[in-house]
């Protein structure tokens, strides 16, 4: 039983770091922003075609600045990629789904969810079944996917439910 107890707070340890550091490049993965100027950031109407070009700059300017970080590879990698579709359409690099790992696909669909159900200075965000509708229809175009997003729906599904009670 001992090897059993030791076998398994060996993986809660390790998904205890997978959240630590999926937590981190969370908290991170905007950091580039910081090369985009305020008047593209902070704009309250739809950015024009040039502003757009540059604000995807961000995503690539988050992987150079951790890449200076020591063994933050990994971390890089979930926080840089979050702009990248399963079908290569994404930016910076047009990655694949083959290319792209589970903490990967995740930070993607969140930072997705994020920027639908939040309040920005050019829109009102939207509803949970709004913005779930509008991943269903990303999981279709190859956007992102399937399970994560039903999981990511799920999860805020039963936290609102929760707070209801």
């Amino acid at each position: 039983m001992a090897e059993k107890q030791l076998f398994l707070l060996n993986i809660s340890d390790m998904i205890l770091l997978m959240c630590k550091k999926i937590y981190l490049a969370g908290a991170l993965h905007d950091i580039g922003k910081m090369a985009v100027g305020n008047e593209i950031l902070e704009k309250p109407d739809k950015l024009t075609d040039d502003e757009f070009s540059k604000m995807k700059n961000h995503a690539g300017y988050t992987y150079l600045i951790l890449s200076e970080v020591n063994d933050f590879e990994e971390i890089r990698d979930w926080a840089a990629f979050h702009h990248e579709k399963l079908n290569g359409k994404g930016y910076p690099f047009g990655k694949t789904a083959a290319e792209l790992n589970e903490p990967e696909r995740i930070m993607a669909c969140i930072d997705i969810y994020q920027a639908l159900t939040e309040d920005r200075p050019y829109k009102k965000g939207l509803s949970h079944e709004k913005t779930c509708e509008m991943l269903d229809d990303m999981v279709q175009k190859g956007f992102v996917d399937s399970d994560i997003s039903k999981k990511l729906g799920n999860v805020w599904w039963n936290l609102t439910l929760k707070r209801e009670i």
